[in-house]
């Protein structure tokens, strides 16, 4: 690649013959217009011929103007467009280039370090894929293959992907592990940059849609804020508004999307004090939430509640709703976990 000392927009041929000066000459131009310092690597090549032919070319010159120095330039990159000038890759041609300034030791080490700083690179990548990526790569491969994947991933993880397996796969995956059995460094990168190439070329997934976007976010976004956001949706674009909608679980949800009896299951897993500023500051701002998370509480443990609400008396209405966005992020932790579920809306409800 030319130096940017020499480097042009783009090459093109000299628009007219560079006078009076000889091939030397113009090596010698070359060479000065790159500096003493870019020059410096080339100059130490030279042998002592080489040297005096430089010496001879460049003493000769005068001050050369600096469009004869970019008639030099052009005329140069014409020709190597004319050789057709080519530089290949790849592991060999690097030995070729290097055999005569590195030793065989210190060359077959750096190969080694990229080699596995590659396999490295590629495992990270499929360990951190999710796991039903992970199902669809393996599915189709040999049981020791995804035996080979499962043994580098965390547990739990892998019993993700176990559980994604059909029972016959599932069955002759653990068989395989079992018996442990050693490969080879080389044999695990193969397996690993096949697998990777398997991940790549997995058809990318749908889309998330906007309202369901746009719902999630409502979600965490305070009250104030998504109200006015939502009432725009609602006066100007009714439909999106009722799509975002199906997609929200807000606070006010909780009495259509929750059942009764996960209720305790619900204050439970919530700090006394984020569910006492919840329900106080609920009074106003959702008071069918709060009738109904009492009114599924046992008397005594209601009654307790209402007692302390009263002692800690009123709360600001940003600390009431950071309160209830904990509350909901507690409910969507049991859900993901198994242990609650949430109910279907009920417009998507009556659908059904």
């Amino acid at each position: 690649m030319p130096s940017t000392a020499l480097a042009k927009p783009a090459p093109t041929a000299p628009q007219a013959p560079v006078p009076k000066l000889s091939k030397p000459q113009k090596a010698a131009v070359l060479i000065g217009a790159l500096g003493s310092q870019s020059a410096r690597p080339f100059l130490e090549t030279l042998d002592e011929t080489g040297l005096r032919h430089f010496v001879a070319a460049m003493s000769t010159l005068r001050q050369i103007r600096p469009d004869t120095v970019h008639l030099v330039i052009d005329e140069f990159l014409a020709e190597l467009e004319t050789a057709g000038l080519g530089v290949a890759g790849g592991m060999g041609h690097v030995r070729e280039l290097l055999k005569d300034y590195v030793s065989d030791a210190v060359m077959e080490r750096i190969m080694g370090e990229l080699s596995a700083s590659d396999a490295q690179d590629v495992w990270r990548d499929i360990i951190a894929a999710p796991p039903e990526a992970l199902c669809d790569i393996l599915t189709p491969e040999h049981a020791q293959i995804a035996a080979i994947v499962l043994a580098r991933l965390p547990a739990e993880r892998a019993a993700a992907v176990l559980a994604a397996f059909d029972a016959d796969h599932a069955r002759d995956v653990v068989v395989a592990l079992n018996e442990n059995q050693h490969l080879a460094d080389e044999v695990v990168a193969e397996i690993g940059a096949v697998l990777h190439e398997a991940l790549r070329a997995r058809p990318r997934q749908r889309p998330t849609p906007p309202s369901e976007r746009i719902g999630a976010i409502m979600n965490f976004t305070p009250g104030p804020v998504r109200d006015h956001i939502l009432g725009h949706f609602e006066g100007t674009m009714p439909e999106v508004s009722a799509a975002i909608r199906r997609k929200m679980f807000t606070f006010n949800d909780i009495p259509m999307r929750i059942s009764p009896r996960d209720i305790g299951s619900i204050t439970q897993a919530v700090e006394e004090d984020m569910l006492l500023r919840a329900l106080i500051g609920a009074e106003t701002s959702a008071p069918d939430s709060r009738e109904f998370i009492l009114g599924n509480l046992s008397k005594r443990m209601a009654a307790q509640m209402e007692e302390a609400m009263a002692e800690l008396g009123t709360v600001k209405p940003a600390e009431a709703d950071a309160a209830q966005l904990d509350i909901l992020r507690n409910i969507r932790r049991l859900v993901e976990a198994g242990e609650i579920k949430l109910l279907d809306p009920p417009d998507e409800a009556q659908n059904d």
